[in-house]
């Protein structure tokens, strides 16, 4: 479970599979490599594995059928390789998974750099804040801590209130990553873009890879990637799915 984010370019991979489809391929890939990992070597001819997928629904499928559709799907993408999303012998760059939950140095390290650039009016988090953070509802998947395939890792959500233009708005980290990972961000992608933008100058490079934030900073390179290339100019949509 997690958030996918897919930057829609409109090729001719993505055109044939549509969404779901290119979501399900992607899903499959990481079902694959984490089966690999697990299943001792005299387990993978006979083990079955039941799958969720989004345009598929469930599936039954032993390893060796798993594995070829990925191959399939990989010799399909084999252009990928031109893509300027995609990192020389990488998978496809147009897209990025975030496992759930997501960390608490993450969710700490997000929510002091949006609540700090809010003592600008003008910044775009102040906007944010305004527009979609303070009206986020407060029990969203966020806000279910302490579960198991919670989204978020960390007891409970930070909170803090603010005053902006003379309005008071009171939010808390779970509203927030709400606002990051929703529909809302493939709307504005310009808007969104700036945000992490901000947040990669603010948190730099160097991160270990374990970790939430290491994944984080693929998803925003992909959306300041995709919104610097032109998407909003071409219609071009940010697709973000939990």
């Amino acid at each position: 479970m997690g958030v996918d984010l897919v930057a829609w370019r409109n090729c001719e991979l993505q055109r044939k599979l549509d969404l779901e489809g290119f979501l399900d391929a992607l899903m499959l890939l990481r079902y694959r490599d984490a089966a690999a990992a697990k299943l001792a070597p005299d387990k993978v001819a006979t083990t079955k594995l039941r799958l969720k997928t989004q345009a598929s629904g469930v599936l039954e499928l032993s390893f060796a059928e798993l594995s070829g559709r990925c191959q399939e799907f990989s010799e399909a993408g084999r252009r990928c390789q031109e893509c300027p999303a995609t990192a020389p012998g990488a998978a496809p760059g147009c897209a990025a998974h975030l496992a759930y939950p997501l960390d608490t140095a993450f969710e700490e390290a997000v929510f002091a750099y949006f609540t700090a650039e809010l003592r600008d009016p003008n910044a775009v988090s102040s906007w944010l804040c305004e527009t979609f953070v303070a009206a986020a509802p407060g029990d969203t998947q966020w806000h279910a801590r302490g579960a198991a395939g919670a989204a978020a890792e960390r007891a409970e959500p930070l909170r803090a209130a603010v005053e902006i233009d003379g309005t008071r708005f009171e939010f808390d980290s779970a509203q927030l990553l709400d606002t990051l990972f929703s529909s809302a961000a493939g709307e504005d992608v310009p808007a969104f873009g700036r945000f992490w933008r901000g947040f990669l100058a603010h948190v730099g490079a160097q991160t270990d890879e374990a970790t939430s934030l290491h994944e984080v900073l693929r998803a925003a390179q992909l959306c300041v990637w995709h919104c610097e290339t032109g998407a909003a100019a071409k219609d071009l949509p940010l697709y973000v799915s939990t």
